[in-house]
């Protein structure tokens, strides 16, 4: 009962991106917490429990992989491997430089197993760009992002698209699993329904989404110039389309982050350019207002915001 007060007192008196950043401070605090240990042994007890499934539309995973450690490129082939929903393609690009050829090798090693899998090694553009050119060979309705580094729960696929197909969805995300290597552990990033005014606070969307390929093409694409929130400004175009989206509250998607993260070693740069991606949101619906990051954060709030 004191909890509902105290929220609803602070819901009277904060703004709301103010309310937002506590949200994910309080979230993250009391979020559950896993050893890597044995989270990825019960991931692994899972996916041979799964059954699998064939019927459904294609989907497109998309990624760029650049010197990717061996061990977390495996991680991630393995998790594709292994999703319970059969009806999948991997368009994978790789961009590694000379000196590291294992990405290479594995993604070969990996593409000669499974023949769904599309290799191109394309010219070094940057995330944005490398990941525009594989998606011009997508063949699925749908496409999901993936990072290099990251892993799938062996049921991602399978619970996104049966909630896609459930509500016809055009855009689908869900929780997620942040894999903290420095601390050695695992939480639960708890998300909320989608509204305008929570995405103009913060990217809680993250990852993963799963997108229609026609809104994707109609959004065109990534653009060049938002380093480090380059998903953030696609998100702002995609969900300016539609008004299908829908939300999981379930986990399915493990996001690593260490010290060699972009977003880690690149604060400074991923605020600006998150920054940048809200302003230009602003302007494409009409509105004004002065974007202002919370702290040293990419949470963000518009002071002044009204209709031109």
């Amino acid at each position: 009962m004191i909890f509902l007060v105290i929220k609803g007192f602070l819901k009277k008196v904060l703004p709301f991106p103010i309310r937002n950043f506590l949200r994910s401070i309080y979230w993250r605090a009391i979020g559950e917490i896993y050893s890597p240990s044995a989270f990825f042994r019960e991931m692994k007890r899972k996916a041979q429990q799964l059954k699998p499934i064939y019927d459904g539309p294609l989907v497109s995973i998309l990624c760029s992989a650049w010197n990717t450690p061996p061990d977390y490129l495996n991680q991630m082939l393995d998790s594709i491997a292994s999703q319970s929903y059969r009806n999948w393609e991997l368009l994978i690009n790789n961009c590694s430089d000379p000196e590291h050829p294992q990405p290479g090798q594995i993604i070969r090693t990996f593409a000669d197993q499974y023949a769904r899998i599309k290799i191109f090694r394309l010219e070094n553009q940057g995330i944005a760009l490398n990941t525009n050119a594989v998606a011009e060979h997508a063949a699925g309705d749908f496409i999901l992002l993936m990072d290099h580094d990251d892993l799938l729960m062996p049921d991602t696929l399978e619970k996104l698209m049966e909630c896609q197909m459930k509500q016809n969805a055009d855009f689908v995300y869900s929780d997620e699993y942040v894999l903290q290597m420095q601390f050695s552990r695992i939480w639960h990033r708890h998300k909320q329904p989608f509204s305008m005014e929570a995405l103009e606070s913060d990217n809680f969307i993250n990852h993963p989404a799963l997108i229609r390929r026609s809104l994707f093409e109609a959004a065109g694409g990534f653009r060049a110039g938002f380093e480090g929130s380059q998903d953030y400004d696609l998100y702002f175009r995609l969900l300016e389309k539609t008004d299908k989206i829908a939300w999981l509250k379930l986990p399915l998607y493990v996001w690593r982050v260490n010290a060699n993260s972009f977003s880690e070693r690149s604060l400074e740069t991923c605020i600006q350019s998150g920054k940048r991606a809200i302003e230009e949101h602003l302007e494409r619906v009409n509105c004004t207002g002065m974007v202002l990051p919370i702290g040293r954060s990419t949470n963000f709030r518009i002071k002044n915001r009204r209709k031109k």
